[in-house]
């Protein structure tokens, strides 16, 4: 299985920082997926569950529910699927392959 090395310095201040960086892109008019895309590629999923759990603690809201109200299209199933822990990706993968008629 794939996967991104992150960040060798990660702990939780790196934590709360990546969550106000993503916070900071969701404000205000129009959301900056850059800053969205450059915070998330650059962590491990184990990573990513820490920066959810800050934003959380931070803001009250859970960092997938932010993204889904401010992202559409593909880039947001792409983001989701970099959100969702590696068991459950595998799982919705699984499910979406083998759903509907003829599977």
């Amino acid at each position: 299985m794939a996967t991104i090395r992150g960040n060798p310095d990660f702990n939780e201040d790196v934590a709360e920082e990546c969550a106000t960086k993503l916070k900071d892109a969701m404000q205000g008019f129009g959301t900056s997926e850059e800053i969205i895309t450059e915070v998330l590629v650059g962590l491990n999923n184990d990573q990513r569950q820490d920066v959810r759990k800050s934003f959380e603690v931070m803001y009250g809201k859970d960092l997938v529910d932010a993204l889904k109200d401010e992202l559409g299209g593909n880039f947001e199933e792409c983001i989701l699927g970099l959100m969702l822990p590696n068991i459950e990706y595998d799982a919705k993968m699984l499910y979406d392959a083998m759903k509907g008629a003829g599977t």
